[in-house]
């Protein structure tokens, strides 16, 4: 056997090698994200932000080759939403790259930062370098760029020093770089902010997208990338701030809908009965013993053949639970801002909770008319509800009809789906024609679907809270209340 022996050092460079790699392989795989480092610049100081925020313990280099990169990240990088970002991203190679990028792109939107001088700088002196034919015009060029960052070195140091002063404890001629000190301060903590507004949004997209059986960081770490660095996916998300309010409201729904099934009775067991066959696990204890007798080991061997062994009849246990869910969302103007959020945030978690039970789900989109209807048969594709109005629907009308999605529901409760529950989601008031009521009303006798109804105006119409097996209203005073949804939840999963 031999040993191989590497010196701590050396492992050291050998780890930061592997960091390199993943961070330009991570770049190679996602065009998008190359796209945002068009300089070779750019790219490596995204590396250090990827290193700093993934290395448990980062440790600069005695004499690094960017004085004022290195010190911009020993003193600047100690805000509370850095440290908080660290936390989450240190010892993950996918969470910690997604965020530097998204780091990078944030503190490079400043028009002036040290950040942005850092990196023109640092392109200045990469130029020159690729240019080195040794010549003393070369030489002096890159003494010239090596005094410039010391300088701004000093400065960043000087200005982080005085940022925590007292103001009246410094000299006038400070005041200036205490203020610069301050206003980076407040940018950088910014930019953490916002990345992790951005983290916490992915990473309940990865959950609302993988079984809450199977979820684990370790098998689903690529999808912070994958979701996160995807252009279609993320420019479908209309408003950064309805989609992090949106992820936000449905974190808190799917800890509710746990604790509501964990509450719940489990099904009764299936009964195990026992028939004759040769299956060696699931035979009768007794039978067994068969063998423990010379005597009888042959009787064994002869009804094992003749498949006439006693065992379990072991039936795999149906799965119980409630019927399809019919999702019928009102999508006209009136239903932006808080009420489509909330909405939104019930059907991902609705849905979420039915696909994993193996239960059928479909949304049909309506306002004056209804659209065709679109089935979600994976965790994958409920993502496209996310966008759902940044879709054109045009052709729908401006107003509320409530005849068309509930004649719609029921020629697929009919067709398919005779268990469904039928859940609108509106925040207007219609009349609903004698005929549908009629139909309705068979439905329910003929069949076991529910209707269940979420109107985010505050009330319904007498007519409706008579069509309705269950009516919930909504105060939509800038807030997401959980008991509302509480009720619906624990009628639906």
């Amino acid at each position: 056997m031999a040993w191989l022996s590497i010196r701590p050092e050396h492992l050291q460079l050998e780890a930061q090698r592997l960091d390199c790699l993943y961070w330009q392989r991570t770049l190679d795989k996602h065009p998008t994200a190359k796209e945002k480092f068009p300089r070779k610049t750019d790219r490596i100081i995204g590396n250090d932000l990827f290193r700093m925020l993934y290395a448990w313990e980062p440790t600069l280099q005695d004499n690094p080759s960017d004085i004022a990169l290195s010190t911009w990240i020993d003193k600047r990088l100690d805000t509370p939403a850095v440290k908080e970002l660290r936390r989450r991203t240190m010892g993950n190679q996918s969470v910690s790259a997604f965020s530097a990028i998204k780091m990078h792109q944030e503190l490079t939107r400043k028009r002036e930062s040290n950040f942005k001088a850092i990196g023109e700088v640092r392109n200045y002196a990469e130029a020159i370098k690729s240019k080195d034919n040794g010549a003393e015009e070369w030489k002096d060029s890159k003494e010239k760029i090596g005094q410039i960052q010391q300088m701004m070195a000093d400065q960043i140091e000087k200005e982080s020093s005085l940022a925590d002063a007292d103001s009246e404890a410094i000299q006038s001629a400070d005041s200036a770089s205490q203020s610069n000190g301050r206003t980076e301060n407040a940018q950088i903590e910014s930019a953490a902010q916002n990345v992790l507004d951005d983290l916490n949004g992915i990473e309940e997209l990865v959950k609302i997208t993988s079984s809450s059986k199977e979820f684990s960081l370790d098998g689903n770490e690529n999808r912070y990338l994958d979701y996160g660095l995807d252009e279609n996916l993320m420019s479908s998300i209309r408003s950064q701030t309805d989609f992090r309010k949106i992820m936000e409201a449905v974190g808190r729904l799917r800890i509710l809908a746990g604790e509501i099934k964990s509450k719940k009775p489990l099904p009764t067991p299936t009964p195990v009965s026992v028939t004759t066959g040769n299956s060696i696990p699931d035979l009768v204890p007794s039978e067994l013993a068969y063998l423990d007798d010379p005597d009888l080991e042959e009787l064994f061997l002869v009804r094992f053949v003749d498949s006439a062994l006693q065992q379990y009849d072991r039936r795999k246990r149906e799965k119980i639970g409630r019927g399809p869910i019919v999702c019928l969302l009102d999508v006209s103007g009136s239903m932006n801002g808080i009420p489509m959020q909330n909405a939104k945030a019930l059907c991902l978690t609705m849905m979420h909770t039915a696909i994993e039970q193996g239960r059928e789900c479909v949304l049909v989109p309506f306002a004056s008319y209804a659209g065709e209807p679109e089935y979600f048969t994976d965790l994958d594709s409920i993502l496209s509800l996310i966008n759902i109005r940044g879709r054109n629907y045009n052709g729908l009308g401006g107003g509320t009809n409530f005849d068309h999605p509930l004649s719609k529901a029921l020629e697929i409760v009919k067709d398919k789906m005779p268990k469904a529950d039928v859940i609108l989601l509106t925040d207007g008031y219609s009349r609903v024609s004698e005929h549908v009521i009629e139909a309705v009303e068979k439905a329910k006798e003929d069949s076991e679907v529910r209707f269940i109804g979420i109107n985010f105006a505050g009330q319904w119409q007498d007519s409706m809270e008579e069509l309705l097996n269950a009516g919930v209203t909504v105060d939509n005073e800038g807030k997401f209340e959980l008991a509302w949804a509480g009720e619906v939840l624990n009628l639906v999963v």
